[in-house]
This record gives structure tokens, sequence and C-alpha cells, in this order.
């Protein structure tokens, strides 16, 4: 593991980007590739330094709050048979791509990643398909979401005008600043 301080603690070290890049192999093949093994091009891709840089970025830099594994279907033509082979890459950048793309993002749930943590317990991950954005983020919303937050005010009884305002704005500053 990679301290980001001088203790000795867990609490004073990141995860690896070996335990980042294993959960990565995990998640893919189940979100993105509808398969029980990660495919070659993934495992290459993961051991590109490229990648482990972007990796690294992520787990140790406060201000690199996502990372997208992009899946870009490619079409070959061997003879009679038409498969689809995927290039993968990484950023931490979550961005939208035309075309045959379809995305895992892994978001922070703090700002800062711990090492005494399963990465399950402070990753949010997200797929993102070739899908219109616009579908997309209201699937997101008003399927998921909205939903949770509405039960979370019934089970908990609180009524936080100050929370609920604060909430949309933030959904409609996130859209407006991004237009």
């Amino acid at each position: 593991m990679a301290a980001n301080s001088g203790g000795d603690s867990d609490m004073d070290q990141t995860p690896s980007v070996e335990s980042l890049s294993a959960y990565v192999v995990k998640l893919v093949p189940l979100l993105l590739e509808d398969a029980e093994r990660a495919p070659s091009t993934l495992l290459g891709k993961l051991k590109e330094c490229e990648s482990y840089e972007t990796m690294r970025k992520f787990l140790t830099d406060p201000q690199a709050r996502a990372l997208m594994i992009e899946r870009l279907s490619v079409k070959e033509d061997d003879a009679d048979i038409e498969e689809m082979e995927a290039n993968y890459s990484l950023s931490i950048d979550v961005h939208y791509s035309s075309g045959k793309a379809s995305g895992l993002a892994l978001i922070k749930r703090g700002v800062m990643m711990e090492g005494g943590k399963s990465l399950s317990s402070q990753l949010h991950a997200v797929t993102l398909t070739e899908d219109s954005p616009y579908e997309t983020l209201h699937s997101l919303v008003s399927c998921a979401f909205a939903p949770f937050f509405k039960s979370y005010i019934r089970e908990s009884g609180k009524i936080d005008r100050y929370v609920i305002t604060m909430f949309c704005y933030s959904c409609y500053q996130g859209l407006c600043n991004s237009i």
C-alpha cells in the first residue's frame, strides 16, 4: 500500500493500485461485459503505465473524485465471422463518447480513500451506456435517487427544507454549469 502520510495506521494509507485494479477486474465483467471473466484487452490496459498512473491519481488526489473505465466496441471482420472486440480506456474525467461506448464510473464517497476500508464501502459504481445522457440522468434520478431520498424522508420523519433546497439547487446547478 502507498502511504500518503508518515503515520503507520490504516487510516493514513490509501488502498493500493493493485487492489483497485483487482476491483475493476471483478466489476467490469459483471457490469459492462455480461461475462464471468475480464477480457484480455482490459487486463492488458490495466497493466499499462498510463493506467497505473491514472488509478494512482484517483486513489491519492482529493481533486480526482471519479474514475471512468470506458469500453469502446470495435467490429472486426474475419471472413464470415463478425466479432465484437472491446478496447478500454481509463480516465479521471467522466465524459460522454459517441458511438458504441459504455462506461463504469467509480465515484468516491468521500474526499480521500482509506486503506483500512474495503473499496466497495468507499465507492459508488454507476454504469453509463450509449443511451442519451438525458435519458440516463432522468432514469437515475427518477428511478433510483428520488425514491431513495423520499423514502429517507418518510423513514426518518425529517423534512429539512434547507437540505431539500440544497439538493435540488445542486442538481439544477450541476446541469446548468455543465451545459
